[in-house]
C-alpha cells in the first residue's frame, strides 16, 4: 500500500509538470473562427502595444514562440524574442488587457496551457481561474484580446499551428535571418532633384541578420522599429539627423543611411548587396529568412536605381501627402510602385 502510495504521488508530480505544448513557433487561431488569429499590433515589439484579433496573413506580427517554463509557457514575439504576451500589471480580473511587455519572468507573463479536445487554453498564472479571452466573442479585426474568468466558451479556446522550431541553439529561437557578406556602395539621394548619386564608396562586411538586433564586423546594432517587411536598427534618440540601417525580410536588401539636418533635403543613403561583389565573387553565406536562394547581379539597375520599384504618379493629386513605408520618407498620396521591367524587381543585373 505504502509503495502504491508513493507511485501514485510520483506519477502526479510527473503528470503535473508534463509538457502540453512543445517549444516552438506558433499561430494562435481562434476556434471561433480559423481565419482570425493573435496578432500584435502593428508589428512592433514595444512596451504596452496592444494584443489584438486580425484575420491570417502569415505575417511575423503572427507569429509566437511557445517556450515551456517549469510547467508554465511564456509567449514571445517572434519580431523581438525579448517581448512577450504579458498580463497588464498581472491583474487577473474580467476585462483586464492582455499586452506586449518586455520578458521578466514575472506571473504577469506566464500561462498554464490546458488542452480541451484539439483546441487550447492558456490560464494566467497569477490566478489559474482566468484565462486568454477574446473580446465579446467577435471575429473582427482589431478585436480585443484581454482577460476573463474560464468559462469554457470558444471565445478562451485556441488553435495552435506550429510553422517552425525553437530549439535552443535553432535559428528560429535566435531570430538568426542571414549571415554572410555584404558589399556596400554608397550613394547619396538629394530630395531636390529626386536623384541617387553615386559617392564611389564601396566595402565588404561580414553580417549576421537577426530579427533583434543586427551584427556588422562584430558591432551590434538593436531593432527599434518594424515597417512592413522592413526591419530598422540602429539609435532611434529623436533627432531629424542620426544614422540607421534597413534590412528587407522579403528581398534581402540591407541600406544604411544618414538623414542630415539640412531643412530634410538630402540623405546620404548606401546599399548593400549579399555576397563579395568586390572580384565577382558571389558567395552568399547562409539565411533562413527573405529571398536567399540567389545571389543578386553584380551591376545596379539604372532604371530604378536598385529599388526594384518606379515610381509613378496618378492624376488625382489633391495635394496631400502620407508616408510612404517603401520611399521611407513622406511622399505624394497619388503615388505608387511599379516593378521595374527592366530587372524585373530584383534591382540588379
Amino acid at each position: 500500500m505504502k509503495k502504491t502510495l508513493l507511485f501514485l504521488i510520483f506519477f502526479i508530480a510527473i503528470s503535473a509538470n508534463a509538457i502540453v505544448i512543445e517549444d516552438g513557433i506558433y499561430i494562435i487561431k481562434s476556434s471561433i473562427n480559423p481565419n482570425f488569429v493573435i496578432d500584435l499590433n502593428g508589428g512592433r515589439a514595444t512596451l504596452g502595444n496592444n494584443i489584438q484579433l486580425w484575420d491570417k496573413n502569415n505575417s511575423d506580427a503572427q507569429r509566437w514562440i511557445i517556450k515551456n517554463v517549469n510547467g508554465t509557457v511564456k509567449i514571445c514575439s517572434v519580431i523581438n524574442s525579448h517581448y512577450v504576451i504579458d498580463l497588464n500589471e498581472a491583474h487577473a480580473v474580467c476585462g483586464e488587457n492582455i499586452q506586449c511587455w518586455e520578458d521578466n519572468g514575472s506571473n504577469a507573463q506566464q500561462w498554464f496551457p490546458r488542452k480541451v479536445g484539439s483546441y487550447y487554453e492558456f490560464r494566467s498564472a497569477a490566478n489559474q481561474n482566468f484565462t486568454i479571452d477574446l473580446c465579446n466573442s467577435q471575429t473582427v479585426r482589431g478585436q480585443n484580446i484581454h482577460c476573463w474568468e474560464a468559462n469554457g466558451t470558444n471565445a478562451q479556446r485556441w488553435i495552435l499551428e506550429r510553422v517552425g522550431n525553437s530549439g535552443t541553439n535553432s535559428p528560429d529561437d535566435s531570430g538568426l535571418l542571414y549571415s554572410g557578406p555584404y558589399t556596400m556602395t554608397g550613394m547619396s539621394y538629394d530630395y531636390n532633384t529626386g536623384q541617387y548619386n553615386n559617392s564611389g564608396v564601396s566595402g565588404l562586411y561580414q553580417v549576421e541578420i537577426y530579427r533583434d538586433r543586427l551584427i556588422i564586423n562584430g558591432k551590434s546594432y538593436a531593432q527599434w522599429h518594424t515597417d512592413g517587411q522592413w526591419l530598422w536598427y540602429g539609435v532611434n534618440n529623436g533627432s531629424s539627423s542620426h544614422p540607421e540601417y534597413l534590412y528587407n525580410t522579403t528581398t534581402g536588401e540591407l541600406r544604411w543611411r544618414f538623414i542630415f539636418n539640412f531643412f530634410g533635403l538630402q540623405i546620404s543613403d548606401s546599399f548593400w548587396v549579399r555576397g563579395n561583389q568586390m572580384a565577382g565573387n558571389t558567395g552568399t553565406g547562409t539565411s533562413t529568412g527573405g529571398t536567399t536562394t540567389t545571389s543578386p547581379g553584380k551591376n545596379r539597375c539604372n532604371a530604378c536605381n536598385g529599388t526594384g520599384t518606379i515610381i509613378e504618379y496618378r492624376g488625382n493629386y489633391n495635394g496631400s501627402d502620407n508616408w510612404c513605408g517603401q520611399c521611407h520618407k513622406s511622399m505624394p498620396h497619388n503615388h505608387y510602385h511599379r516593378t521595374c521591367s527592366a530587372c524585373n524587381g530584383k534591382g540588379w543585373w
